[in-house]
């Protein structure tokens, strides 16, 4: 009896001590997935985040109502513009546009470096733009010459922000109507 209440003991231990060496080596092997995204209805990547930008990238004026903010442009040449072909033709159409000055400081300067700035405010979708300013000159200007690179800052004063969303999201859409039509769209997420 006592055999049989042992035998049965051992039996019972058995198996848990063969569980507990599997149990160890489940803790060593370690398992590495590949990024996994789930998406409804059998969207792909690339349309999810099509729809995403589509439902994101809203106009600045919907996201604030005034804004104040300082912009700096930089312009930088190394190029030597006496040597263009055409350059009478040129210095002629930029005198008659108003870029006069700008283009006679560019061919005096084979390298050529500026550094402007604008104070601009934002207020319900319209810009206003205050003092313009000369910040830093890699070479010496003529007063006219600066008169004319501030006067021509338009560049500082456009919303690039609105300009870019549109850009994104003319895309998008492009796109959207593209995955409609099971059309190859060459956008691939990896």
């Amino acid at each position: 009896m006592k055999r049989l209440i042992f035998m049965l003991f051992l039996i019972a231990l058995l198996p848990v001590s063969s569980r507990a060496q599997e149990d160890d080596e489940d803790i060593y092997a370690t398992q590495d997935l590949n990024e996994v995204v789930i998406l409804a209805d059998g969207t792909t990547f690339e349309e999810y985040l099509v729809k995403q930008v589509l439902e994101n990238a809203k106009p600045l004026k919907k996201r604030v109502q005034t804004l104040n903010y300082s912009v700096t442009c930089n312009m930088f040449k190394d190029l030597d513009l006496k040597q263009m072909s055409n350059r009478r033709t040129i210095t002629f159409a930029a005198r008659l546009a108003g870029y006069g000055q700008i283009l006679s400081a560019l061919m005096e300067h084979k390298v050529f470096g500026i550094t402007m700035a604008e104070d601009v405010l934002f207020n319900k979708g319209k810009i206003k733009t205050s003092n313009v300013r000369m910040v830093e000159m890699k070479q010496e200007l003529t007063p006219k010459q600066i008169k004319s690179f501030l006067k021509h800052d338009n560049i500082m004063s456009f919303n690039v922000y609105d300009k870019f969303y549109e850009q994104v999201r003319d895309k998008a859409k492009e796109l959207k109507k593209k995955y409609r039509k099971k059309q190859e769209t060459g956008m691939k997420y990896r």
